[in-house]
């Protein structure tokens, strides 16, 4: 996410897409090259994004997910990427509904559910 880069790595950003120049010293090496580059980057909050950096990006803003969208995307992660059963991913994500738009939520929530239930977990985590 650009809004938490470092100041040093926004630098050489900065650098990178001004004239495609990477140019990185480190232990007594320095690298020096310039490459053909389009870059692509995600924010969260682009008011914090200072004016030089986000006057080199077309900015798009995206629409949050609608309901049937987040459930699509909490299934898929948590049945994709956590393992869980397709069953329970669907219980998750109808249970999170209008509850939280952050697919991390459902996460937290199938990570904590066989400690818990579902609901506790998201008692826990939302309340």
């Amino acid at each position: 996410e650009l809004d938490k880069m470092s100041a040093a790595d926004t630098a050489a950003l900065l650098s990178l897409m001004e004239g495609g120049r990477l140019v990185r010293a480190k232990k007594g090496r320095t690298l020096d090259v310039t490459v053909p580059i389009k870059v692509v980057a995600a924010t969260n909050q682009v008011t914090k994004l200072s004016p030089e950096l986000k006057s080199r990006f077309a900015i798009r803003k995206l629409k949050p997910y609608d309901a049937a969208q987040y459930r699509t995307v909490v299934k898929g992660v948590l049945v994709r990427r956590e393992n869980v059963n397709p069953e329970l991913a669907e219980e998750i994500a109808q249970k999170l509904e209008g509850k939280s738009q952050d697919v991390r939520d459902a996460v937290r929530v199938a990570r904590l559910s066989p400690q818990l239930s579902i609901d506790k977990a998201i008692r826990l985590l939302l309340n």
